[in-house]
């Protein structure tokens, strides 16, 4: 009788230790692809203490093996090394995925806000739900864990100052999105899409252009600020869209507890990136005047002729959409009435 008793004591233990091993999560180890430098601002400051906050949030269950500067693949094949699980994170640039991301471009439009925390505001209300959040990422088969916005871009003029609008008329100028395309087109400009920093120095440097339009800290980051000499602070030029993305599957994999923490760790590092962007935008302008360069504020009236171009560029932006069946003004309408007041 002892012996059997012995024997059930000990089944009940092992059962219990196997239950409880059971019901323990899994660690899981994921491959973030990334297209920045490991010393690029977004990354020191948003991924790398989000992936440290999450692992330690989850008590070691999730760890991360982090691949920047398009060491996976180049950056415009990101979405689908995670549809195919080369990588389960990847970090995009929304302009570099062509028409899979369309709607995310919202947030790039000209004219549409002045301070990075009003645009991520905006987006993350209309992400939460709806067809941006149907087409840009479920339909492709992934989370969206966080979003970037950047502060609006400003331009920099290599001679010509620019007190008015009328002024960029004529001028030859490097842009980075489509959108900011349009508007110089519009104001009369002649915008050409440039390829990187080094090739918009070189083209400046070279009298190829009159001017770009980039964003303040990057200005000061490629050196163009010492080859330019005027410019705008308040231009809202229009900005960028950086989405941190995983794929669906590895996401439903997780346990809650790890949802739970990505959740509350990508609300904080979206919140610090558009307050550290502001903040470091506002520093960049203080740099370049400080260099000797003359940067105007537009007067109100001036950016009441701004924002008419650039309402125009929105309008034609979501028009295209419905064009094609893709809601571009119910898009663009809730992206405006989401924007603080």
């Amino acid at each position: 009788m002892k012996k059997l008793k012995f024997a059930g004591v000990a089944l009940a233990a092992m059962l219990g230790a196997m239950s409880q091993i059971g019901s323990a999560a899994a660690e899981v180890t994921l491959r973030v692809a990334d297209y920045l430098p490991l010393n690029h601002y977004l990354t020191v400051e948003g991924l790398l203490p989000w992936m440290e906050a999450i692992t330690k949030d989850t008590n070691g269950e999730v760890k991360f093996q982090h691949f920047p500067a398009q060491q996976l693949g180049k950056s415009t094949d990101f979405l689908r090394l995670v549809n195919s699980n080369v990588a389960q994170i990847a970090v995009v640039g929304v302009s570099f995925l062509g028409d899979k991301m369309e709607l995310s471009n919202v947030a790039q439009m000209p004219g549409a806000f002045e301070k990075a925390c009003d645009g991520l505001a905006a987006y993350k209300t209309v992400a939460k739900e709806g067809a941006l959040l149907d087409r840009d990422f479920t339909a492709n088969g992934v989370k969206l864990l966080y979003p970037i916005i950047l502060p609006p871009f400003e331009l920099a003029s290599r001679e010509k100052p620019i007190q008015s609008v009328d002024d960029m008329k004529g001028m030859k100028i490097m842009v980075a999105s489509r959108s900011t395309e349009s508007l110089l087109n519009k104001i009369g400009a002649a915008p050409m899409m440039t390829s990187s920093g080094p090739a918009t120095y070189e083209a400046i440097t070279r009298g190829t252009i009159d001017g770009l339009v980039f964003a303040p800290d990057s200005i000061i980051t490629y050196d163009l600020h010492s080859v330019t000499k005027q410019g705008t602070q308040n231009g809202k030029f229009g900005g960028q869209v950086v989405a941190v993305i995983m794929s669906q599957k590895a996401w439903d994999a997780l346990s809650d507890d790890a949802k739970k923490a990505f959740e509350q760790e990508g609300e904080k590092v979206a919140q610090h990136l558009c307050e550290y962007m502001d903040g470091r935008k506002a520093a960049a302008i203080e740099k370049i005047i400080a260099n000797g360069n003359q940067l105007t504020k537009f007067s109100d009236e001036e950016l009441a002729k701004f924002d008419s171009y650039a309402v125009q560029v929105q309008e034609d932006w979501a028009k295209e959409l419905d064009g094609r069946n893709i809601p571009g003004t119910q898009t663009l309408n809730a992206f405006k009435a989401a924007l603080p007041k």
